[in-house]
This record gives C-alpha cells, sequence and structure tokens, in this order.
C-alpha cells in the first residue's frame, strides 16, 4: 500500500467572472504534479501534468484522463494534499462531475473521487 502526493495550480481566466478561488466556475485546471511511494524505500514516481490547450472542456478532461492513467494500478492507500479537501479534490471532484455532467467524461467523479470530499473530509483517490 502506497501514498500519492498532489497539488493543482489553477488559473482564472474567464472573462465576466471574478475570481473566486472557492468557487470552481471561476477556476481552469492547469497543472497537477503527482508523486507515488510504494513504502519500499525507493525513490517514489513523480510526475507533473500540464494543460495541454485551451480552455475548453475536453482539455480538461485530457488533464483529468492523464491524471487517472498515472494513478491506476498503483495501490494507494492515502492521499496527501496541502488543503487537499479544501481545494485540490474539491475542485478537481468538482471538474469531474462537471465532465461527466456534460458528457464529455462519463463517471469520471463517481469513479475516481469519494463521495466526502464535498463535505471537507479528509479523503482517499
Amino acid at each position: 500500500m502506497g501514498s500519492l502526493a498532489l497539488d493543482i495550480e489553477t488559473a482564472s481566466p474567464f472573462e465576466g467572472k471574478p475570481f473566486n478561488g472557492d468557487d470552481t466556475d471561476t477556476l481552469a485546471w492547469v497543472a497537477i504534479a503527482v508523486a507515488y511511494d510504494d513504502g519500499s524505500g525507493s525513490e517514489p514516481d513523480a510526475e507533473v501534468f500540464f494543460r495541454d490547450g485551451g480552455w475548453e472542456d475536453k482539455h480538461t478532461a485530457d488533464l483529468l484522463n492523464r491524471f487517472i492513467t498515472w494513478c491506476e494500478g498503483r495501490d494507494i492507500e492515502r492521499t496527501l494534499t496541502y488543503n487537499g479537501s479544501g481545494f485540490d479534490l474539491r475542485h478537481m471532484a468538482n471538474w469531474a462531475d462537471d465532465l461527466a455532467e456534460a458528457s464529455v467524461r462519463p463517471n469520471a467523479y463517481t469513479r475516481y473521487f469519494p463521495t466526502d470530499v464535498s463535505t471537507g473530509a479528509e479523503a482517499s483517490l
């Protein structure tokens, strides 16, 4: 069983929407840094994924897909973040839910994000 560490970076590129760090609709996901430690004492695997393209949903879905693909096959017992339930995981879950609602990436939220992210409780992927 291992640990996943993650941190996201965001921007507020939408005209007419004043920045509000608590409102996912005012943010765009720009990058995610991830690291996985399997507990064996070997060097952790680490990667940074950057958004590839504009602010359309398909580019958010691509970033989510690359993150999910990177996580698959890793035995993640816990997720480590700084304010993850209050920011990173909450916004990632909201984007995943929005993508599913827009039929851009079905089932992303229910498959990859725990239901307690919205409550602020610490959660693992």
